[in-house]
C-alpha cells in the first residue's frame, strides 16, 4: 500500500515522466515505485505545462547562484586564482546570460560558504611541480623506503634572516593601523647553516654575519664530519650553488642530494621554522633594549 507523505525522489520522478513519454499506463509505474495516484497526476500535469520533471524548488532562500554556476566559478578559480571578483562575475555572465545576475557581494558570500578565501600570492616557478620534478622526487621516496630509513641522515641546509626580524600582523581597533617602534637602521643579515639527525635533534649549527660561500660551507662540513667521526652517516641537502662540489672535496663522506624545487623532502625546514617563529619572539621581548643599543645611539 503506497504510503502517504512520502517525498517522490528525483529517480522516481523521472521514472514516470519516462513511462509518459513512451505512452505507457504510468500510473502502474507510479504504483510499483509507492507513489499515490495524485501524486503521479500531479508530476504529469507539470510536466506537460511547463517541460519541468524535477521537483519546484520550496521553503527557504532562492539560491541566487546555483549549483551549476558555482560549479564553474570554482573551476575558474582553480584554473586562475588570481581572477577578481569583477572577472569572475563578467566571465560567469558570458557563458551563462540567461542566468541571474549576482552582486560581487553576493559572490564573495557563495565562495566563503566554499571555502575559498582572498590570501596573498606567492610566486612559484613553473617547474616545481613539472613530471620530472614529481618523478625525481618518487625516486627519492623509493630510495628512502627501501635504504634510506635503515641509515643514519643527517640533514644540512641553511637559512638567511635579518637581526630586525618582526613580526608582521598586530591587533587594533576597527579602522585603524597597526604601528610598530622601530629603529631607523636595519639589522645584520645573518645566515644560520645546522644539521639535524633523528634522536639528537640538532646535531651541529653555525651562525655567519653576510652570505655563506662555498670555503664557509666547506669548513662547516669538516667540523660536522669530526664530529660524526667514525659513524655511517649519509648527509642530506640539497643542490644550492654552494653545495655543488662539496662531494669531491669530501669523497670519504656519504652526500645525498635532493633535486631541485624539493624542501619538503628536508625536514630541516622544519626546524628553520620554528627557529625563526621564537626569533620573533625574543626580538619582540627585546625590542625596546635592541632600540636603545642601536650604533650611533647616544645612551
Amino acid at each position: 500500500m503506497p504510503r502517504r507523505h512520502r517525498i517522490t525522489s528525483a529517480t522516481d520522478r523521472e521514472r514516470i515522466i519516462e513511462a509518459y513519454r513512451s505512452e505507457q499506463d504510468f500510473l502502474v509505474v507510479a504504483a510499483a515505485l509507492g507513489v499515490q495516484r495524485t501524486t503521479a497526476y500531479s508530476i504529469v500535469r507539470v510536466y506537460q505545462r511547463e517541460n519541468r520533471v524535477e521537483a519546484a524548488h520550496t521553503g527557504g532562500r532562492h539560491k541566487i547562484i546555483d549549483n551549476e554556476t558555482l560549479d564553474l566559478i570554482v573551476m575558474l578559480l582553480e584554473a586562475s586564482p588570481m581572477m577578481t571578483l569583477r572577472e569572475i562575475k563578467e566571465e560567469v555572465m558570458d557563458i551563462f546570460p540567461t542566468k541571474p545576475h549576482f552582486s560581487e557581494v553576493t559572490l564573495s558570500r557563495y565562495l566563503e560558504g566554499e571555502l575559498i578565501s582572498l590570501k596573498m600570492s606567492r610566486d612559484s616557478p613553473a617547474e616545481r611541480n613539472s613530471p620530472a620534478v614529481k618523478e625525481a622526487r618518487h625516486a627519492y621516496a623509493t630510495w628512502m623506503l627501501a635504504t634510506g630509513l635503515q641509515q643514519q641522515l643527517v640533514y644540512i641546509d641553511e637559512t638567511g634572516f635579518n637581526l630586525w626580524t618582526k613580526r608582521t600582523y598586530g591587533r587594533a581597533r576597527c579602522g585603524e593601523r597597526v604601528h610598530r617602534a622601530v629603529g631607523g637602521q636595519r639589522g645584520r643579515n645573518t645566515t644560520v647553516i645546522a644539521a639535524i639527525a633523528e634522536h639528537c635533534g640538532i646535531l651541529y649549527h653555525e651562525i655567519h654575519y653576510g652570505s655563506v660561500t662555498k670555503e664557509v660551507f666547506s669548513d662547516f662540513i669538516a667540523s660536522l664530519a669530526a664530529i660524526l667521526g667514525d659513524a655511517r652517516s649519509i648527509l642530506v641537502l640539497d643542490n644550492a650553488p654552494i653545495h655543488n662540489g662539496i662531494a669531491a672535496v669530501y669523497p670519504e663522506l656519504n652526500f645525498k642530494f635532493l633535486h631541485p624545487y624539493s624542501p619538503c623532502l628536508n625536514p630541516i625546514e622544519n626546524c628553520f621554522s620554528v627557529f625563526k617563529s621564537y626569533l620573533k619572539q625574543y626580538l619582540h621581548r627585546e625590542a625596546p633594549r635592541c632600540n636603545a643599543a642601536q650604533p650611533g645611539k647616544k645612551e
